[in-house]
């Protein structure tokens, strides 16, 4: 008989199957022999998150919309976009994060990237301003735009 002594472990209850066992596993465990304990029976990821279960732990998956370890926190920051100026706000490890549209900067992308139409000829760089670009010309080029 397989099952004796019990191979199961941690409550586990053994059935003879041919030449071998199978094991079902009290709640909170799992694994052939239920030697591996079931860190989502419990059930961890709130508002309709997926659990997977890991060497140490469990992580989770979260539905859009929601954050954090057990899927606990809503994102509001979607519904009061910050992002200005046809920005596209995002989840990101620290909060929000906005990608810009093109010709915008900043965090909230509140500040005219100047330089976004490339307005320095002849090898010049350019630089934003408060109220517009800055050209700096490379030698023999001269004028607002190194024109």
């Amino acid at each position: 008989d397989a099952c004796l002594p019990n191979p199961c472990e941690n409550g586990g209850a053994c059935e003879s199957s041919g030449n071998g066992f199978t094991c079902t596993c009290e709640p909170g465990w799992m694994g052939e022999t239920c030697d591996t304990p079931d860190y989502c029976f419990s059930d961890p990821c709130k508002n309709g998150g997926s659990c997977k279960n890991g060497d140490d732990g469990f992580t989770c998956t979260c539905e859009p919309g929601w954050m954090g370890d057990t899927c606990e926190s809503e994102i509001t920051v979607f519904q009061n976009d910050p992002c200005k100026n046809g920005g596209s706000c995002e989840n990101g490890v620290d909060g929000f994060m906005c990608t810009c549209a093109p010709g915008w900067l900043g965090d909230t992308c509140e500040t005219p990237d100047y330089c976004f139409s490339d307005p320095c000829k002849n090898g010049g760089s350019c630089e934003n301003g408060d109220d517009g670009f800055i050209c700096t010309c490379i030698p023999y080029w001269i004028g607002d735009t190194c024109e």
